[in-house]
């Protein structure tokens, strides 16, 4: 007999000497040990000796003990060399794995880093915010009065972890309402008002629907020293800034320009003060027309969709405004120049009568028919560089850049179509037939002028700044959504304003799968993912080298 076979042999009473409680008693030794091993990583990770903590010493020292019982010839082998080595090599791995996994833990709690993965970047801030963040010059405070039992709590949580960590500027407390009536009672806050309140100096600003835009509002709104303000013209037909129920209002534009930090205000050149005692006037017609004027605080003067023409009066207040370095919006759809043809004649934008038709299968596609014209930038400029969608509007007239003009103006065309449109002359009919009388396509239906106000006396800007568009409808309640028409519109009036830190595309609604969890939830997963798997995991590879090594 060889002396292989001889070995194998006397290996052989050894297996069969293994009993199924032996075996039994292994396992249990080796998931002990790890339990054991790991009952200060519990601790460290909840601050104190929680339910778990307890458990796990406990089944450890239980699961030890049966180690123990099972395997009577423990201190025997144990007394071995060769067993002591391979045993203490054994407890050293386990140990030296365990400092590794609880100094990786420490490093990551002291210095958390998250990297987004979405296809959205959900759970990336925009360029916008961080501008904002950055320039901060004075401290911010935010309490968010939310429990960890309601849902909102993490997010909301991690969204301000987010803000307060671009900026030492910024700091943020997560209030249990119950434990602090003081705040309650000083701030009047509401059961079902806003629950976030953000604070800077002596203004504050709530936030009752919780996104990073209206967070990020709500900072500029506190911060900021004096908003200027934005005038909409009435009296004319123009779209009511103040009707939310209407699909023609214009509340929400206006919301989302007070959103960005400005003053939204109206202008009726018609109204004036009431009458009181001893005022006198002469009944009959004067031939001395009077002089209106923009007020002098109106950063930018909106006028959307007017029915019927301005009167003389009214477009010289304009040109005036214009001439100090003022800041106009115009508009206009076919059918109503508002009397404002010839002002714009002297900024080099003619107005065409036509209706623009747009054959593209995208407007089709998003249920607008072709009176809906989708709009591509015509170049470079601050309002549209960054622009992520094509804008929209419907039922529109195009315009031009015509020649003539004054002396220093500078237009220049902004957004148009595809070579897909053009514009209806003969648009009453219902029907679109392209036609020599047509205005062929790609067509312009936004267009911008600038004009220098260095040698005009009580001037307010260096140079004037005008932005015209053949349509009202894409500023409405129905259209302000669509594409890219919020951030147009904003984008235009931060330009027009010089608020460039405000041209940007805002924050939108991302389209991503989103897990809700409760505080509790929460530091469930911390616990399974740091400290029940590692350990699960170590004492699997422990019990496979107890089983092997009894054979």
């Amino acid at each position: 007999m060889s002396t292989a076979e001889t070995t194998q042999e006397s290996l052989q009473p050894r297996r069969r000497d293994a009993s199924g409680s032996a075996i039994a008693g292994r396992l249990a030794g080796a998931v002990g040990l790890v339990l054991l091993l790991t009952c200060p990583l519990t601790y460290l990770l909840a601050g104190q000796a929680t339910g778990l903590f307890w458990m796990k010493l406990v089944f450890g020292v239980a699961a030890t003990v049966t180690y123990l019982v099972t395997n009577g010839d423990f201190f025997s082998r144990f007394g071995g060399a060769r067993g002591s080595s391979s045993l203490a090599l054994t407890s050293l791995s386990v140990v030296v794995v365990l400092i590794i996994l609880a100094a990786v833990n420490y490093m990551v709690a002291k210095h958390p880093k998250e990297i987004d993965l979405t296809r959205e970047g959900v759970y990336t801030l925009s360029e916008q915010t961080v501008g904002v963040l950055q320039r901060l010059s004075q401290p911010v405070k935010v309490y968010a009065f939310f429990t960890p039992s309601d849902r909102e709590y993490g997010s909301v949580d991690d969204t301000l972890r987010r803000y307060a960590g671009l900026t030492d500027k910024l700091t943020y407390e997560m209030v249990n309402v119950a434990n602090r009536p003081d705040l309650v009672e000083r701030y009047s806050l509401q059961q079902n008002g806003p629950r976030v309140l953000v604070l800077a100096g002596a203004n504050d600003a709530r936030v009752k629907d919780i996104s990073e835009e209206t967070l990020t509002n709500a900072i500029v709104k506190v911060t900021q020293s004096g908003a200027k303000a934005v005038y909409f013209l009435t009296g004319h037909g123009e779209r009511d800034v103040a009707d939310e129920r209407e699909a023609k209002g214009m509340k929400l534009t206006a919301d989302a320009v007070r959103g960005d930090g400005f003053e939204v205000k109206t202008l009726d050149f018609t109204a004036v003060g009431a009458a009181t005692s001893g005022t006198a006037v002469d009944i009959a017609p004067s031939e001395k027309k009077p002089t209106l004027s923009v007020p002098a605080d109106a950063a930018v003067l909106v006028i959307a969709g007017p029915r019927v023409g301005l009167l003389e009066p009214e477009v010289a207040a304009l040109s005036s405004y214009l001439d100090r370095g003022g800041r106009l919006v115009l508009l206009l759809d076919p059918d109503s120049d508002g009397g404002l043809g010839g002002l714009l004649s002297q900024y080099k934008i003619a107005l065409h009568n036509d209706l623009v038709v747009d054959t593209s299968p995208v407007n089709q596609l998003l249920g607008y028919g072709a009176a809906g014209a989708i709009l591509k930038p015509l170049g470079e400029h601050p309002t549209i560089d960054d622009m992520a969608a094509p804008a929209l509007m419907f039922m529109g007239r195009s315009l031009a850049i015509a020649d003539g003009g004054e002396a220093g103006v500078t237009a220049t065309p902004l957004l148009g179509t595809g070579d897909a449109a053009w514009g209806e002359t003969n648009y009453k009919s219902g029907r679109a037939e392209r036609d020599d009388k047509d205005t062929p396509g790609p067509v312009t239906m936004a267009a911008i002028a600038v004009k220098p106000t260095n040698n005009v006396d009580a001037k307010a800007t260096p140079e004037a700044r005008l932005f015209v568009a053949g349509d009202s409808d894409w500023v409405n309640n129905q259209l302000r959504d669509v594409q890219g028409n919020p951030d147009l519109f904003l984008n235009v009036i931060a330009w027009l304003a010089e608020e460039d830190s405000k041209i940007t595309i805002r924050p939108k609604t991302r389209a991503a799968s989103q897990l809700l969890l409760t505080g509790d939830q929460m530091n469930t997963l911390v616990f399974a993912s740091m400290d029940v798997l590692p350990v699960l995991l170590i004492a699997l590879g422990s019990a496979i080298v107890l089983l092997r090594r009894q054979r």
